[in-house]
């Protein structure tokens, strides 16, 4: 089994969470839990309007095993992040939508943080899914990309380096999490998204044009709230033979040097055809 020196309890923190969450849905809907074959883990602002069959199980992430640190003060919760996991159908099949995620600019103790962004995808893999979609919200560092774009993170760039895979210690790569089925079920619902690299960044606020002309340089067409963790814990589960592969998928909201209303602007422009691919994204893979 494949460990990381910082969370050598991912495995039980993963089980435990995924069980929890399987009793709680069984409990709801008295019938036995069905696994999904796909979850998504939406970024504030499109997660509404999901095309569920039918009102879906709504479980606070403060009712999850490991998740406790939620209700203290040093992570209050951001307006618009319900934290919620939900469970249901869509087609009369099996789906979860992790609602809100958590970022990593969130609470004071980044170990504390990176647990539990961990924690969202390493549930989910406990409970079988096979396919994960991460989202995020992300400034472009190209004149090329535009605000509205979408774009699919191949690769993360962290302080100039590009993120491979070095070992068991190290941290994998997006490679590691892409399955070339899952990318061309994605282009073929939405051909103008673009492949770029991702530069892992704690907020997509950074200093200036100064930075954003660094991160360029580098490589990076993007910068954002990085849902690295998530897809490393992806990749890790890949290593140990579990069946589950992954994407990263950004929205343009602005030009990296913003404020927090440029971001609600561009969701409130380009939100509903944002939701509209994801509804169309996960019909395809569902």
């Amino acid at each position: 089994m494949t460990r990381h020196k910082l969370f050598p309890d991912a495995e039980a923190r993963g089980q435990v969470a995924a069980k929890r969450v399987t009793w709680m849905c069984e409990d709801r809907q008295q019938m036995v839990f069905q696994v999904p074959r796909l979850a998504v883990i939406f970024t504030a602002g499109l997660e509404s309007e999901l095309p569920w069959d039918d009102e879906p199980v709504v479980i606070p992430f403060s009712r999850i095993p490991g998740f406790e640190d939620l209700e203290g003060s040093d992570y209050p919760q951001i307006k618009g992040h319900k934290r919620e996991f939900q469970y249901g159908f869509i087609g009369g099949k099996p789906f979860i939508a992790i609602l809100g995620r958590i970022h990593l600019y969130e609470g004071e103790d980044e170990i504390k943080t990176r647990r539990m962004v961990r924690l969202m995808s390493d549930m989910l893999t406990h409970l079988g899914v096979g396919r994960i979609l991460s989202t995020s919200l992300v400034g472009s560092c190209d004149e090329e990309i535009t605000i509205g774009d979408i774009l699919l993170a191949t690769e993360f760039l962290n302080n100039g380096e590009r993120m491979t895979s070095v070992g068991a210690e190290g941290h994998p790569s997006l490679e590691d999490t892409v399955d070339e089925h899952l990318v061309a079920a994605l282009m073929a619902v939405e051909p103008s998204v673009k492949a770029v690299a991702h530069a892992f960044w704690k907020s997509s606020t950074i200093e200036g044009p100064k930075q954003k002309k660094a991160l360029a340089a580098q490589g990076a067409k993007a910068v954002g709230c990085s849902g690295q963790p998530t897809m490393e814990s992806i990749a890790r589960q890949r290593r140990v033979e579990k069946d589950v592969c992954g994407l990263m998928i950004l929205f343009v909201t602005n030009g990296a040097v913003h404020t927090t209303e440029d971001v609600k602007d561009a969701v409130e422009i380009h939100g509903s055809r944002w939701r509209d691919f994801l509804h169309r994204l996960i019909k395809a893979l569902i």
